[in-house]
């Protein structure tokens, strides 16, 4: 969606609502980018939505870029990935993008993507995680592969697979200011040593859940994390974080 209010444009995506759109999301192997503003590689499938999506964005942008001065980006899940490519687009051609704001959005890309997105937007990209969701730990860092490996009873072929698995996948962490939100208690924002650090714990807590032998505690465990992916739950649980930081001032 792209809307237009006086001088600002705001260019909205939404998340997986579709089979074909979790299909995409299944597309996570990495592929190098034949577009002008995609350095790196990233989700191949992803990438393949951005170019079908490319052409009517481009017209939409261009045809309305003499009248904004402003430009925000925003996208859940699979649209927050979207609104990163876009975001490219937008700050290459010298266009005034003022933000970029993802929730729920998956890994996207290896290190010289996130180095490339993080140049060219600076100090404006921020992006929101709810404590128990899944999708923004997925793909797996690279950095944490024994983490995510160790999620698996034992020591054995499949561990070391795995582990080897998401070192080949190659993914970096979530780019810019990440807005870290707690099942309780009020929000913070995480600095760039602190976003290994939470995931880490992330797949120790899933560790512990799946190791634990007992089937329905991880039924509700997993139920509960995909739970919290959808825009309502992110909307619920930041509007009580928010709450909560508001009166710890008083």
């Amino acid at each position: 969606m792209i809307a237009v209010s006086g001088d600002t444009m705001l260019i909205a995506f939404r998340g997986s609502k579709w089979i074909k759109d979790y299909l995409i999301d299944a597309e996570f192997f990495q592929r190098s980018s034949n577009v002008n503003e995609v350095r790196g590689k990233v989700h191949s499938g992803i990438l393949r939505h951005y170019k079908n999506l490319r052409p009517a964005l481009v017209n939409g942008i261009e045809s309305r870029r003499h009248k904004v001065k402003k430009i925000f980006v925003t996208g859940h899940s699979l649209g927050g990935g979207l609104a990163q490519l876009t975001s490219l687009y937008i700050a290459k051609n010298k266009l005034p993008i003022k933000g970029l704001y993802t929730s729920a959005a998956p890994r996207l890309g290896d290190a010289e993507y996130l180095r490339d997105l993080e140049i060219h937007l600076q100090e404006k990209i921020y992006s929101a995680i709810t404590q128990l969701d899944l999708v923004p730990h997925l793909p797996p860092s690279q950095w944490l592969a024994p983490e995510f490996a160790a999620i698996v009873p034992g020591d054995n072929v499949f561990t070391r697979w795995l582990k080897g698995f998401v070192e080949f996948l190659n993914y970096d962490v979530s780019p810019g200011q990440v807005t870290f939100i707690p099942q309780s208690g009020s929000w913070k924002t995480m600095k760039s040593f602190e976003k290994l650090s939470s995931e880490r714990q992330y797949w120790e807590r899933l560790k512990d859940s799946i190791q634990s032998g007992n089937i329905w505690q991880l039924f509700s465990d997993l139920q509960e994390r995909f739970g919290t992916h959808t825009p309502e739950a992110y909307l619920c649980q930041l509007a009580e974080a928010e709450s909560t930081k508001r009166s710890s001032l008083f």
